[in-house]
């Protein structure tokens, strides 16, 4: 009867740990999503499911990145309510970011035209949101019900933030850094930086969207000075860059705003001077 029992008890965690999730609700994702759209998160599968409740059925992200609790996908990659043939169209000139602080509860997505996007799509896309059938900034608090077992979902995040702390990072760091700096306090440190950070609305496609801060610490974690490079300033200045300074400076204000940082202090030699990379991807 104990050995019954014990089985029993197996397949019940079994079971309950096979369909663990992070399921997003009362989430104001309109017009891109209908009304009452979960979005329902697998760290396992690396997948982010958004299911409406009406004719726009599943759309299916990847996760790319993670940031300690802060998930990252860079496009869509199936929809049931797409054609193979018009999602590859829009995902070639399209990229849809969503990101999730599972942490804060916080959702955002942006849809923008890629540099090479056809001219044709660019105007169905203003086309688009002169309906006002698409916004290309949303962000909410949503209400979240999270089922994984916390040890469990650490364990997952790490595993993904580990798999691509190293490339195509929203926040970079200069090679010689990356190098003493430990997966872990990489991803501490950029989950910090990209929490304080706000990037502009309504950015045109066409706009440089890197640009790099210089950062000096002191030993506990307060900033010395922080500027952005020469090649940076003397951009911010010229004619026609106006975009491209009020993205320099939101990073700039990031920076600030969330000092002062917690680093390990027997590396201090390694981070006192570091050089942040900002994409605004």
């Amino acid at each position: 009867m104990k050995k019954l029992f014990l089985i029993i008890i197996l397949k019940i965690l079994f079971i309950s740990s096979s369909y663990s999730q992070i399921i997003y609700r009362n989430c104001n994702l309109e017009p891109n999503y209908d009304k009452g759209a979960e979005i329902h998160i697998d760290l396992e599968s690396k997948i982010i499911k958004v299911v409406s409740p009406n004719e726009r059925g599943v759309v299916v992200h990847t996760i790319d990145k993670a940031f300690g609790t802060v998930l990252i996908s860079s496009n869509i990659k199936h929809s049931s309510n797409m054609p193979a043939d018009f999602l590859k169209f829009f995902t070639d000139n399209a990229s849809v970011e969503m990101t999730l602080d599972i942490e804060n509860h916080l959702v955002s997505l942006i849809v923008d035209t890629k540099q090479n996007a056809s001219n044709e799509f660019k105007k169905f896309i203003e086309e688009n949101v002169e309906k006002g059938e698409l916004l290309t900034s949303i962000q909410d608090t949503c209400d979240v019900e999270n089922n994984y077992d916390p040890m469990r979902e650490k364990k997952l995040l790490n595993e993904i933030s580990s798999s691509n702390i190293s490339t195509n990072s929203i926040i970079k760091f200069e090679e010689e850094n990356v190098n003493k700096l430990t997966d872990a306090e990489m991803s501490q440190l950029m989950k910090k930086i990209y929490s304080c950070w706000s990037i502009p609305l309504g950015l045109p496609s066409n706009v440089d969207k890197t640009f790099k801060i210089n950062l000096q610490l002191k030993e506990d974690g307060n900033i010395i000075s922080a500027e952005h490079t020469a090649e940076d300033k003397i951009k911010m200045q010229s004619s026609g860059q106006s975009n491209f300074k009020v993205l320099a400076q939101s990073g700039m204000r990031a920076i600030k705003l969330c000092a002062p940082y917690s680093l390990p202090k027997d590396k201090y030699e390694t981070w006192k001077n570091i050089t942040i990379n900002f994409e605004a991807v």
